[in-house]
């Protein structure tokens, strides 16, 4: 079936004063140093219409989704359980979850749903364009590394948790190089593009709202390309487990950028698709915990951080400790979804996926061509491979950001699996 598509962006930057993403202790944003967005790419196969959007945040709790959501079917006619929500997970955003460090923006909180509804009407609201569209797929080696490190004693500790006397065997995994691309092409030239990377938005901040790394990307190849900043659009891979090794968000955005025009030379277009879109709800257990994590936390913290930094360590895990324990281990509701061209799939996780689960779910897939999207739709903190539960390190220490059981990851990976079988079923 032919394929035509809309794309469309709104600004979504907050003013100033409010906290910043991302820490362990409240900071507040003193400015703008790029601003924020939200990117709608509408997809319309004549028979089903979808929506990928990519918003410059660090997560997005399942009950905005739903909001988000039901304020486009009721604005586009677009049902809610085909549209897709994709964070960027910039650590230098607004504080757009509930945990302990930082404020909940109220007025902004308030306002972002029908921000993001309002950059899906805008795409909808042009022209929608005929496009031919493709897949192709680059790498990029030098920008990340694996940050959790093991040690000669057996546990692990993150990169920036280390001491120039730590006892370092290396890195405890491998990263995901890989770059997938989605590309769509009207007679004019490429219009748009979904990239995908996985990398924690993490470059080095000045106390002032930006998109990190993944802005100056989108932005390095829209210039590229000569075509509107709206029409690129960024998603996270399984990224959990892997940082910059480049700090520096204008150079790492603009060395991935690079990486994305030679790619499109060798492409092979394809003149109609068909749309498929499954969600499906998943529960998954939380983790029991009998007493407060003090050991881990003065293993992973206590060799790097003074001793004040220290005590605000401890205080966070401490309110989140007290906030989880009061509400009890009740179970993590939340889906997964898959949108697919084709045979190129996007599986959507709500929340930070560890690399070994995401190449577990592109192994295990029906289709030719996964692309695993994770802080999209909610965000239900880490969710790590079973072995780094007995290895330690941040991601397993509880707390909102880390409160799923260890079987958990298996699951996830099991349910997508399953997920992307049942939709690869109708495709032709």
């Amino acid at each position: 079936m032919p394929l035509s598509i809309g794309t469309a962006s709104t600004d979504i930057t907050p003013p100033p004063g409010l906290d910043i993403a991302g820490s362990l202790w409240a900071t507040q944003s003193t400015g703008t140093r790029d601003p924020l967005s939200c990117r709608a790419l509408v997809l319309d196969d004549g028979t089903t219409r979808a929506v990928l959007i990519a918003i410059d945040v660090i997560m997005l709790e399942r009950p905005q989704v739903l909001r988000a959501r039901e304020l486009i079917a009721a604005r586009t006619g677009i049902p809610g359980c085909n549209v897709m929500i994709a964070c960027s997970h910039t650590h230098a955003g607004p504080a757009t979850g509930h945990y302990a460090a930082t404020r909940w923006p109220e007025a902004y909180m308030e306002a972002l749903p029908r921000r993001i509804a309002d950059a899906v009407v805008a795409a909808l609201s042009q022209t929608m364009l005929s496009v031919a569209w493709g897949y192709t797929q680059g790498e990029e080696r030098t920008l990340g590394h694996y940050r959790r490190i093991q040690l000669r004693n057996g546990r692990v500790r993150n990169s920036w948790l280390l001491t120039p006397d730590a006892d370092v065997v290396g890195p405890a995994g491998d990263i995901d190089p890989a770059v997938p691309i989605i590309a769509f092409r009207a007679a004019s030239g490429v219009q748009a593009i979904v990239a995908n990377f996985a990398c924690h938005a993490t470059c080095s901040g000045d106390g002032r709202w930006s998109a990190n790394y993944p802005g100056y990307f989108m932005a390095g190849v829209a210039r590229r390309l000569g075509i509107p900043d709206s029409g690129v659009l960024y998603t996270a891979g399984a990224a959990a487990n892997t940082n910059p090794v480049v700090t520096d968000p204008v150079e790492f955005g603009e060395r991935l950028a690079d990486v994305v025009p030679p790619l499109l030379a060798n492409i092979t277009w394809k003149e109609s698709a068909r749309l498929t879109v499954r969600e499906q709800w998943l529960s998954l257990p939380a983790r029991h915990m009998h007493a407060f994590p003090f050991a881990d936390i003065a293993e992973a913290y206590a060799p790097r951080f003074s001793q004040l930094n220290f005590g605000k360590v401890v205080k966070y895990y401490a309110d989140e400790y007290v906030k989880l324990i009061e509400r009890g281990p009740v179970p993590v509701e939340t889906a997964l979804q898959v949108i697919a061209l084709d045979v190129v799939a996007l599986i959507a996780v709500g929340g930070e996926l560890f690399v070994e689960l995401g190449r577990e779910i592109q192994r295990r897939s029906p289709f030719a061509k996964t692309v695993v999207v994770t802080l999209a739709n909610d965000w239900i903190g880490y969710i790590p491979h079973r072995a780094a539960f007995d290895e330690g390190g941040y991601e397993t220490i509880f707390g909102s950001q880390s409160r799923l059981a260890p079987e958990a990851g298996e699951m996830v990976v099991d349910a997508a699996v399953a997920l992307l079988s049942d939709a690869a079923g109708t495709v032709r």
